[in-house]
């Protein structure tokens, strides 16, 4: 059985060394299929190739075809059950004749509950639904595709082997951010059985990973925080939104360099959680306060990004975030409306004008905010 660390390692090769890993992946599994059925001309594919990725083969009298998905490390396979059905029945809808499909997966299914039972519930769905549609699914999981991998030296060369000139330190970078990856994992598996208000060491856990930040290990714990964010509730502690926002500007890049789509990915995901945040500020535990302190770390964000680098996309998400919030301030009830709709007038006046120092507030909206709300428990 393969250990999770070292297949974790190896797709992060696979997506260093191949930055458009869906593609990337989509070309690879194409190789893979070749290969097994001995195929060295190819087969037709259209761009945006319906329901299978090329034209079925004939192969000793059947029609076979293969389908791909590739889907981020943090995406659970179970989670995209209702896509691999819909994906099934296009199959069928759209090639009457197919008998076999070989269905590549960079997941593997999750186990049955009992020794006797390896087979996950959700596999079984899968597999009754293609027997009553009358295709023989091949699931070709990761644990198979490492052994074709291995055995197919020009496939295991282009897509997974680092060049010379990554040195002994990239290398080193690469295995640590595999391993960071299962951490974060790890403690998300962990906040999902804790209360949200308990949640503040786990939170603090993520501090120590801050000095080998990259971009993955970015996504991967702004995916955490994007998480946490959308289970408030209003028996949320003020504090735990507070630290949330601050990890959130903590890990959101401070410049672009050559990851540029993936860093964009970051901003925005940080923006994103600030707006959560904010939200539920305002209307689930009604603290201006607390709303106050996750503005400034979007102030923050707005500095390095939108300010300094001109970006405009982040720039833009930010003030249509702000609209939506001043909207949402004045459905608030009456303790904290006028302090919500103040607060936000000020901040979006900053960053229409473009500006990105600390605003000074008003002496009376000062002293409401420090005296009539309760933030840190």
């Amino acid at each position: 059985m393969r250990n999770n660390s070292t297949s974790n390692q190896q797709w992060f090769v696979f997506g260093t060394k191949n930055p458009n890993t869906t593609q990337s992946f989509q070309d690879m599994c194409y190789l893979l299929f070749c290969k097994h059925y001995g195929i060295t001309e190819g087969t037709f594919a259209s761009k945006n190739h319906k329901a299978l990725e090329t034209d079925c083969i004939e192969f000793k009298g059947e029609s076979i075809g293969f389908q791909v998905k590739y889907y981020e490390p943090t995406v659970k396979l179970s989670d995209k059950q209702s896509e691999l059905k819909e994906a099934l029945k296009k199959i069928r809808n759209t090639y009457s004749e197919v008998k076999r499909v070989h269905f590549y997966l960079n997941k593997s299914f999750g186990s049955g509950k009992t020794v006797n039972n390896q087979v996950s519930e959700k596999k079984k769905e899968l597999d009754e639904l293609a027997q009553s549609l009358k295709l023989e699914v091949i699931w070709e999981v990761e644990s198979k595709l490492f052994i074709q991998i291995e055995n197919y030296e020009a496939v295991k060369k282009k897509y997974f082997k680092l060049h010379k000139s990554v040195n002994r330190e990239k290398r080193i970078e690469i295995a640590r951010t595999a391993q960071i990856q299962l951490e974060i994992e790890r403690l998300n598996f962990k906040l999902n059985r804790t209360d949200l208000n308990d949640s503040i060491p786990l939170l603090n856990e993520l501090y120590i990973y801050q000095d080998f930040t990259n971009s993955e290990i970015s996504k991967a714990v702004l995916e955490f925080l994007y998480d946490i964010a959308c289970c408030v509730s209003v028996y949320t502690k003020p504090d735990v939104l507070i630290e949330v926002a601050y990890m959130a500007h903590l890990y959101s890049p401070r410049k672009m360099g050559k990851d540029k789509g993936l860093k964009s990915y970051c901003v925005e995901l940080s923006l994103e959680i600030l707006f959560s945040l904010a939200y539920d500020s305002i209307l689930r535990l009604k603290n201006a306060e607390c709303l106050w302190t996750i503005l400034e770390e979007w102030r923050h964000i707005f500095t390095n990004y939108c300010h300094y680098r001109k970006e405009e996309k982040p720039r833009k998400i930010l003030l249509e975030n702000i609209e939506r919030l001043e909207d949402t301030a004045k459905r608030a009830e009456s303790n904290v409306k006028q302090d919500a709709m103040e607060l936000l007038t000020i901040y979006n006046q900053l960053w229409v004008e473009n500006k990105s120092s600390q605003p000074i507030l008003p002496d009376a909206l000062y002293n409401n905010l420090r005296n009539n709300y309760k933030t840190i428990t």
